[in-house]
């Protein structure tokens, strides 16, 4: 959602910085391509139940690893660069190289930490639609747990026949 709003010229997000995408690279533009249409298309064919649950299971657990990461890493790093522990964060780069100013707003600082807080709800999100989506695989997801018995009622004796338990007292004489 965000990378299209951002091609289409939105700056919401970016906070200070230049409204422009900055030019990564053919290749990196087509595998987030390629990521955005399967965060959409995977999560769609789940619902419908289109294609083969243990993959789309898989796939939905791949995103959630790659959103998580993404967003763990992106607050790990904002907080390192923010508070002085780090001049470089996780990635080596300076705020200067980052957000484009060595001293950045509050509004920058916001920005990027929501950015990669949603980064990280998505992973979250990924995370227990994954989850669903394996209990709807899982062939034993009804069966008790292995070693335990499901207790019997005691009105139900395994030796009484069903017409036995029906007849009850009927016909018997006192």
């Amino acid at each position: 959602m965000w990378h299209g709003y951002w091609a289409m010229g939105g700056d919401f997000g970016f906070g200070d910085q230049e409204a422009e995408m900055p030019d990564a690279g053919s290749l990196f533009t087509v595998v987030v391509a390629a990521m955005f249409a399967a965060g959409i298309a995977v999560p769609f064919a789940v619902i419908r139940g289109f294609g083969p649950r243990r993959l789309l299971g898989w796939l939905l657990w791949a995103g959630a690893a790659v959103l998580a990461a993404r967003g763990l890493g992106g607050l790990a790093d904002d907080a390192l660069r923010f508070t002085g522990l780090s001049e470089t964060g996780l990635t080596g780069l300076t705020d200067e190289q980052v957000l484009g100013s060595a001293d950045p707003s509050a509004y920058t600082i916001w920005s990027t930490v929501g950015i990669d807080s949603f980064f990280l709800a998505g992973g979250l999100l990924f995370g227990r639609a994954a989850r669903h989506a394996h209990r709807l695989t899982n062939p034993f997801r009804n069966l008790p747990p292995a070693g335990r018995r499901t207790p019997r009622a005691p009105w139900r004796s395994p030796t009484r026949s069903a017409s036995a338990a029906t007849r009850g007292w009927a016909g018997r004489s006192a």
